[in-house]
């Protein structure tokens, strides 16, 4: 039996045979301030249905960065778990049809949150995680394929019921504050970049001028159904590439700049 030694104290493993998965996503979202910071972190029991992988599955948890520039889709699993029905709902979840009554059930439950921006955000496609109380190393290989971050969370107990976390696998998308969203061309249109986290941006300010490698730059925000892109307007000082992606940044006195992704 795994433990660890803290605090003058021996913890031991709570294995998750020895809980109900609810439990255990109790246990998550009580210390998700801590376990993570960046985000705001709540049930999320909700069909999600896919074009390509049929459905309904349904997830558990939502996490949403707390600037409302990217979000993850959240499937609980424990030990008695099957990799194949994991791997059917993570199909679903990567490729699901999310919208508006999304937005809606989140706010619901955390009516604090900006249900604009809630709305904005949830109309993009989020990314998935598996978080699972062991380390299942087979399953980390096998969800990769699906784009997936594979995340432990284990837990362990003293003998006076103290709880510890221990936290393994990928890490979640941290950005400093100015980020907004990446911008990425594919081609399909003359200079148009679809905006990945449309989440901050107004929507009622339809031109922006934007800092582009020194020079300012015109662009032109629109929108068609759950798609946002910005059109770019007379001369840029670049030829965009398809794959070329941009990072789109506010600086503290409010002007905005481009960036090449660096990731590219």
């Amino acid at each position: 039996m795994a433990r660890l030694f803290a605090g003058n104290s021996w913890y031991y493993t709570k294995y998750s045979s020895s809980f109900y998965e609810s439990h255990y996503e109790n246990r998550i979202i009580a210390n998700a301030e801590i376990l993570f910071p960046n985000y705001f972190c709540l049930k999320f029991k909700l069909d999600v249905t896919s074009d390509d992988y049929g459905g309904p599955s349904r997830p558990d948890l939502v996490l949403i960065d707390k600037q409302y520039r990217f979000w993850y889709v959240v499937e609980v699993e424990l030990d008695n778990d099957q990799l194949s029905a994991v791997e059917n709902q993570v199909k679903v979840f990567t490729s699901g049809k999310y919208g508006d009554g999304h937005a809606r059930y989140v706010h619901d439950k955390a009516p604090e949150l900006d249900l604009v921006k809630l709305k904005r955000l949830m109309s993009t496609q989020p990314e998935v995680v598996v978080l699972v109380p062991r380390v299942k190393p087979s399953w980390a290989s096998n969800l990769a394929q699906y784009g997936t971050k594979f995340v432990v969370i284990e837990i362990f107990e003293n003998s006076q019921k103290i709880e510890i976390f221990r936290v393994d696998g990928d890490d979640l998308r941290e950005e400093d504050d100015r980020f907004i969203t990446l911008l990425s061309f594919n081609g399909s249109y003359s200079r148009a970049l679809t905006i990945q986290s449309p989440g901050n941006l107004n929507p009622e300010v339809r031109i922006l001028t934007i800092l582009l490698e020194n020079q300012m730059t015109t662009w032109k925000f629109v929108s068609y159904g759950s798609s946002h892109m910005l059109l770019g307007q007379g001369t840029l000082p670049l030829d965009l590439k398809p794959g070329t992606s941009f990072r789109l940044l506010e600086q503290p006195d409010g002007l905005l700049v481009m960036e090449m992704n660096e990731n590219d």
